[in-house]
């Protein structure tokens, strides 16, 4: 556990493929939010269609899209709807992300959510 810890949250910088982080299992909350007149249907779409190619099993909700998959591909995936709204031609585009971590036990979102 804290040689996990240690590499996780050592201070030696590390590439992106070196970067123990990187393959970190999170479960996330995300919402993102194109800032455009009418319907944002389409743009919502193009998002959840790059999460599910990626793999990251979106579950659609009332105020977002709960995923998960490493911190890598988690971060990866949002970096690419950005990109791809932007394609698009939406000028501005924010996300809220709610990250959970654990180094202690491994989590899903079926662990999060079963009750």
């Amino acid at each position: 556990m804290i040689s996990l810890f240690n590499n996780l949250f050592g201070t030696t910088r590390q590439s992106k493929e070196q970067d123990p982080f990187n393959s970190l299992n999170v479960v996330a909350d995300l919402a993102i939010n194109p800032h455009i007149s009418g319907s944002s249907a389409n743009a919502l779409k193009t998002c959840k269609n790059i999460l599910e190619q990626r793999g990251l099993n979106p579950q659609l909700h009332a105020c977002g899209t709960n995923i998960e998959g490493t911190f890598g591909e988690v971060v990866d995936a949002v970096r690419a709807c950005h990109k791809a709204l932007h394609k698009q031609g939406i000028n501005k585009v924010s996300t809220d992300l709610h990250l959970s971590t654990r180094v202690d036990k491994e989590q899903s979102l079926e662990s999060r959510t079963s009750i």
